[in-house]
């Protein structure tokens, strides 16, 4: 039962586990904020989340 940690890695970002950092940036870059961890960025909203 429960997510599996590299499937929810996938699911954070919405992408592969080596594309975070990507994914990351890109928050970044339409949100000009900092996230902690990129695992708090979404690209959905493009904001940082807590």
């Amino acid at each position: 039962m429960g997510v599996p940690p590299k499937t929810a890695l996938v699911v954070a970002h919405g992408g592969p586990p080596q594309d975070r950092a990507t994914s990351l940036h890109r928050c970044l870059e339409a949100t000009r904020l900092t996230c902690l961890d990129w695992r708090f960025c979404s690209r959905v909203t493009r904001e940082c989340q807590t």
